[in-house]
């Protein structure tokens, strides 16, 4: 059985007089205890679990009202109380989502939420060099050592960051799930995998059945969690390479999304494919940089053959290195600790570099990514 770790829960005991609830002005409902996650009712109207709930309440610190929503998990009779019930409610998104409320908030941290930067990278398919990427562009930036990186594999079925690091995990995304209330910067550390000072790992779930069992709230809740408790500088997202739910969410939770391909018909069509739905879900134009991962001399569509089948230009060409990729994949270290000089090595690093000058308060241009010098003035 694995190990674990217990804190004390993070609930902070109030009382707000709820104005609105699901449309419909009450007079008679309050908060009385609330969280990162969720809320502890007391009303006259009783809520089955399951429930959609939508409510606003007014907090003495802020000037404008606060709006939620989640699902009712519980209901009970409040004793001693004819006529009210307690309900317990799960937030929709995560209340420090909203940077408000700072006695909810686990960690008071300085500095604004928007300085960490949560990027997800998605693969077109499968052997695109996605999970490669991830993990070596994390590792040299927390090589600089100018800011702690997080690398959270939400590859829920094969996960397999831990082996470029040749880790061995004692938890995993499902031991921050089952313990989220309690979570503040100390208890986080002891959950994530630190394979360096400056670069953490929360690996994905170790067996295929666990899987199924992270819900895109779930993950949700524990990225804007990440983000405002602002421990890292950067949390890279290694995303599965099917667009199900979580990968979604992962990438509508992210400031910026790497998309990698390879010079190959199948993996080409599959970015095309994804482009397009990002532009359905306004994710594209000011989010998405297309890498191009293996790119071989006289082998595979040559780079404008790629960008005009594509649509979209290509931000990040990386070379091709197989002999040494597989020695750094053997050894459980990244490339560049092994094979730093190498075209690979270097092509990563340019992406590399880019985030460390990157101003965290600045977006691309929208549909201009040959100016990512925008993005590259430093803080």
């Amino acid at each position: 059985m694995k190990p674990r770790v217990t804190r004390r829960a993070q609930r902070h005991q109030v009382y707000l007089e709820v104005k609105e609830l699901n449309g419909q002005p009450v007079t008679d409902t309050r908060i009385l205890d609330i969280s990162t996650v969720g809320v502890r009712l007391e009303s006259s109207l009783p809520l089955e679990p399951k429930s959609p709930i939508e409510f606003t309440f007014h907090q003495p610190s802020e000037s404008t009202e606060t709006r939620v929503s989640g699902t009712v998990v519980w209901m009970k009779a409040a004793e001693g109380k004819p006529g009210r019930y307690y309900l317990g409610v799960e937030f929709h998104n995560s209340f420090l989502a909203q940077g408000q409320a700072p006695a909810a908030r686990p960690d008071q941290a300085t500095g604004g939420a928007d300085s960490t930067r949560v990027v997800s990278f998605f693969g077109s398919k499968g052997g695109v060099g996605n999970t490669f990427l991830t993990i070596n562009i994390a590792y040299l930036l927390a090589r600089e050592k100018v800011g702690k990186v997080l690398v959270v594999d939400l590859d829920l079925l094969y996960g397999q960051a831990l082996y470029f690091f040749d880790a061995t995990p004692k938890h995993t995304i499902l031991d921050v799930i089952e313990n989220f209330e309690d979570l503040d910067s100390s208890y986080l550390h002891k959950l994530v995998h630190h394979c360096h000072d400056y670069l953490s790992l929360l690996p994905a779930p170790q067996r295929l059945e666990d899987a199924e069992t992270v819900t895109p709230v779930q993950v949700r809740k524990i990225l804007h969690y990440l983000k405002n408790l602002q421990e890292f500088k950067w949390i890279f997202i290694d995303c599965p390479h099917h667009l199900g739910e979580v990968a979604l969410t992962a990438l509508e939770s992210s400031d910026q999304i790497f998309l990698t391909t390879a010079p190959s018909l199948p993996a080409l069509s599959n970015a095309k494919k994804v482009l397009k739905l990002l532009d359905v879900l306004g994710l594209r134009e000011d989010k998405v940089a297309v890498i191009l991962n293996s790119v071989q001399k006289h082998k595979g569509l040559m780079d404008a053959e790629a960008q005009k089948f594509l649509g979209q230009e290509i931000a990040y060409k990386i070379g091709f290195a197989p002999i040494e990729v597989d020695i750094s994949i053997e050894e459980g270290k990244p490339l560049g600790a092994t094979a730093p000089k190498v075209a690979m090595s270097l092509g990563l690093k340019t992406i590399a570099d880019k985030f460390l000058g990157t101003d965290i308060n600045h977006l691309p241009t929208p549909g201009r990514w040959s100016r990512l010098k925008d993005m590259i003035k430093k803080p």
